[in-house]
């Protein structure tokens, strides 16, 4: 299955079936990042056939009703860490889904997410966007085949 492909499968399945919400896959990914209030990015790496990072983008206007729906809670009863919390699990979902997709002999290890520490640019070659109500998410996966 082709990476990005399958990457857009991922952040779709886990976003529908997690936090309730229906992206839409964008045809073509945007050339710079929208110029939202904030972005929040994850990443994590994977090691093994696939060596590599993905990165996730996710505007600040989305994070509140995400962590919401996925959590059952009302957004203001929730404290920031929980938020922060529901980013990196779903995209410790979404690597896993990404993982399951391309590399079905289980052959490449995946890290533990976190949040990207550096102010972060976007590649739209290596990315994918999916629109949710207007507002885009933004995935992207670098890495090179290194087995067979």
């Amino acid at each position: 299955m082709e990476t990005l492909r399958a990457l857009r499968e991922a952040i779709s399945e886990v976003l529908e079936t997690m936090c309730f919400l229906c992206p839409v896959p964008v045809k073509a990914a945007p050339p710079e990042r929208p110029p939202y209030h904030q972005w929040h990015v994850t990443e994590l790496d994977f090691s093994g056939d696939f060596t590599g990072r993905m990165r996730l983008h996710f505007p600040e206007e989305v994070v509140g009703e995400m962590a919401s729906s996925f959590l059952g809670r009302p957004r203001e009863e929730l404290r920031d860490e929980e938020v922060r919390d529901v980013l990196l699990e779903v995209t410790n979902i979404v690597g896993g889904g990404l993982l399951e997709r391309l590399d079905p002999k289980a052959t490449t290890r995946m890290s533990l997410p976190r949040e990207a520490q550096e102010a972060l640019s976007w590649e739209p070659s290596a990315g994918v966007a999916l629109d949710l109500e207007g507002l885009m998410i933004l995935g992207e996966i670098r890495w090179m085949r290194t087995g067979q």
